[in-house]
């Protein structure tokens, strides 16, 4: 009778260590990991983009552009190495929180982009036209490049907003 008890005990351990091990390695591990690898390139890449934002509201000469341009590039090495990190998880198996929470943050790195793109191209054509002597169309240039930058800033917030949602609800 002992011996039953004790053979059913080893069964049951045996069985749930079957069950539980499994999870241990898991991809859910690897996708939080490559998560807070991005978080973090995400973060530096946050702090790059102001400190570019000063660098183009300082902007007073075309020595000052190339700069811009300089600094643009060192943020979009940042961004892509942030979606290779998100990117990352979406090979994993049974990270579909993980998944979504990257597709996210990737589509918002991409709209952040973007931005520095759209603002790059806008100084560019206002020192062009300024260089020219041709100011006639600045303000026009000016409204569309206000616009754009509207709707890339609510686009942006909106996949931040909902990322940040996604990663509080399922505690990821």
């Amino acid at each position: 009778m002992k011996r039953c008890v004790a053979l059913i005990l080893v069964i049951t351990l045996v069985a749930l260590v079957a069950v539980l091990l499994p999870g241990c390695g898991s991809d859910t591990k690897q996708a939080k990991e490559y998560m807070l690898q991005g978080d973090k390139l995400v973060t530096q890449y946050e702090g790059e983009r102001t400190a570019w934002e000063q660098e183009v509201n300082a902007a007073t000469s075309t020595a000052d552009l190339e700069k811009i341009k300089a600094s643009a590039n060192d943020i979009s090495n940042t961004a892509a190495e942030a979606k290779a990190a998100y990117q990352k998880i979406l090979s994993l198996k049974g990270v579909e929180d993980y998944a979504k929470y990257a597709n996210l943050e990737i589509e918002a790195l991409g709209k952040k982009h973007e931005f520095i793109t759209l603002t790059t191209t806008y100084l560019e054509q206002l020192a062009s036209r300024i260089a020219s002597g041709d100011t006639s169309n600045l303000t026009s240039i000016s409204e569309k490049y206000g616009k754009d930058v509207k709707t890339l800033t609510e686009e942006t917030t909106k996949l931040d907003v909902e990322a940040q949602k996604l990663k509080a609800e399922k505690k990821l």
